[in-house]
């Protein structure tokens, strides 16, 4: 994102659409995560968000945090070409390949997103569809299931 959205994004998730337009090009400005677009001519097909994270584990009776990247937010727009061109599958690739690129450079593991419920249950279709992508689920809580990508399964 190289300057502020002039409009918002026709998802089905208003949230997101309403975050885009009004909230991202301030939290990037402000260096809390950094929005990607995918962009199609003057059209802006989809977004995702990324930031550094961590994950606290126990290991050997002594709690450990591993470096992630989280993917935050992501939304595409509701419509053909966007399902076409695969939108959601190529942020969510980006950010991936940035991570697994920046591994070396900054010390980063794995990344990670969390895939919030829908009316209060888990949305097994979205964990699906990050499962079929190398995600593996390693928590649930009331609100949300997280799934996380190892980067040292790509190798180096």
């Amino acid at each position: 994102m190289s300057k502020p959205p002039e409009s918002g994004i026709s998802s089905r998730d208003m949230f997101y659409n309403k975050w885009y337009k009004n909230e991202a090009w301030e939290t990037m400005q402000g260096n809390y995560t950094v929005v990607y677009e995918y962009v199609d001519g003057a059209n802006v097909l989809g977004f995702a968000t990324a930031s550094m994270n961590a994950v606290k584990i126990r290991t050997y009776e002594k709690p450990f945090k591993i470096p992630a990247v989280l993917l935050g937010k992501i939304a595409v727009n509701d419509t053909q070409i966007a399902k076409d061109k695969k939108v959601a599958k190529k942020l969510i690739g980006h950010v991936v390949k940035l991570a697994n690129e920046a591994k070396q450079k900054i010390g980063c593991r794995i990344v990670m997103v969390h895939v919030q419920h829908k009316n209060g249950v888990p949305n097994d279709k979205l964990i699906e569809y990050y499962e079929n992508f190398g995600f593996e689920e390693c928590q649930r809580t009331k609100r949300y299931v997280t799934l996380f990508f190892d980067l040292h399964d790509i190798g180096q």
